[in-house]
């Protein structure tokens, strides 16, 4: 499916658990993974959203694929100034909250400026899915 059309499903589908994962190609390696912060709020992470707010994260791990050059890429760039620190199940993430309603377009674009900005690819594969 294309990606305009699930980020526009992410953004009226009311289900709970919903999350929008972004994956390296070759080996599956979550790059993103996007929320509603109706969840975040549900799960209870500490994070300082409103329910209607979408909720980047992004986590590196050193068995990822160039980790430690995407997360100096992640902090010398702009992008970076958007994000705060957080934990979930204690593990470092970081997360970036996007409090004005936006379009479907406009998520797409955000998540593909986000991918190739920190991870320098074009190409990934994402899906839609509800826990």
């Amino acid at each position: 499916m294309d990606i305009n059309f699930l980020s526009a499903r992410f953004l009226v589908l009311n289900v709970s658990g919903l999350q929008f994962d972004f994956s390296r190609n070759n080996n599956g390696s979550i790059l993103l993974q996007v929320f509603k912060g109706s969840d975040i709020k549900r799960w209870n992470w500490k994070l300082d959203c409103f329910p209607t707010d979408i909720v980047f994260m992004l986590h590196f791990h050193k068995d990822k694929d160039d980790n430690e050059a995407s997360f100096n890429r992640f902090v010398s760039n702009k992008i970076f100034e958007n994000y705060q620190l957080g934990k979930v199940d204690s593990i470092p993430v970081f997360f970036r909250v996007i409090r004005n309603v936006i379009s479907a377009n406009e998520l797409t674009q955000e998540i593909k400026k986000t991918i190739k900005v920190i991870y320098e690819i074009d190409q990934f594969s994402y899906e839609l899915n509800a826990w």
